[in-house]
């Protein structure tokens, strides 16, 4: 009779126990922190016809390089999927990039981060970037990608020329050379003789540039340079267009395009009909 007691007894409390255990095992959450974070980036919003393939750099909070990639254009409407340690990353992606990249500073056996640099008298490709931190302290993270200008694109239009005039030439003068992959605007002075398409009418001679620069750390080391005849006339352009709260870190959706009439010096400067300057022979050193 003892004995039938003490069964029910151990019986009970192995319930009990098993009960507990069951309960206790509901109520701990298990760790994830070890496990990685499956991140999802949406292209599909961006305009192949003015974006080519795009560089993917993933870093983590300190810099230090998790992934490199690329996508082609072609696959835009897929998103890219990869799995990403936890934590807080830095997402950079480069578009547009490939006559600039550079990578002189690879160290061996390790991957280096690139910089995108113009080489003097070489044309500036039309870049775009999108640079974003992003938490991937969670099971799923998604990024929509939106890629941007990330240059100034000016249009210099030179009227009040003669046929009889010596040929004259342009240079533009920046203070930038291009782009760390952080997207730190890399200073380094950058020359460039852009080419200019002449028009002759019945009235009038002109020639057209058309050139694109860095964003600028620096305004004052933005310049046009007319050399004619031995004679160099500088345009600060960059002091002037940042004297009128033009931000030269930010890049603009419109040309910015300058009027040089040669035979005055006078110069219009013009930003899609919102922002007109004008300046007179003094704006010349």
């Amino acid at each position: 009779m003892k004995s039938r007691r003490l069964l029910k007894y151990f019986g009970f409390l192995f319930c009990l126990l098993f009960c507990d255990i069951i309960i206790c095992s509901c109520s701990i959450k298990e760790d994830r922190i070890d496990c990685p974070c499956y991140l999802s980036l949406d292209f599909s919003d961006l305009d192949s016809s003015s974006v080519e393939d795009v560089l993917i750099w993933i870093t983590d909070y300190d810099d230090n390089i998790i992934l490199t990639d690329s996508i082609n254009k072609s696959s835009f409407k897929e998103p890219y999927k990869t799995t990403i340690k936890r934590g807080i990353i830095n997402l950079y992606c480069w578009s547009n990039y490939k006559k600039m990249i550079s990578y002189n500073n690879t160290e061996s056996g390790k991957y280096v981060a690139p910089n995108f640099v113009i080489n003097n008298n070489k044309a500036m490709d039309n870049i775009y970037s999108c640079i974003k931190q992003v938490n991937t302290n969670q099971e799923n993270a998604s990024v929509c990608i939106n890629m941007k200008k990330t240059f100034l694109s000016f249009i210099v239009k030179i009227i009040g020329l003669k046929d009889t005039q010596p040929k004259y030439r342009l240079m533009v003068e920046s203070g930038a050379s291009g782009y760390y992959v952080n997207g730190e605007i890399l200073e380094r002075m950058y020359k460039y003789f852009p080419e200019d398409i002449r028009i002759n009418s019945l009235y009038d001679i002109w020639d057209t540039y058309h050139f694109l620069v860095p964003l600028q750390e620096d305004p004052e080391k933005l310049n046009l340079v007319m050399v004619d005849n031995n004679k160099t006339r500088i345009f600060p352009l960059g002091k002037k267009l940042e004297s009128c709260g033009i931000d030269l870190k930010t890049s603009h959706r419109d040309d910015i395009v300058i009027t040089i009439d040669f035979s005055s010096l006078d110069i219009d400067m013009n930003i899609n009909n919102w922002c007109s300057i004008s300046y007179k022979t003094s704006i010349f050193i």
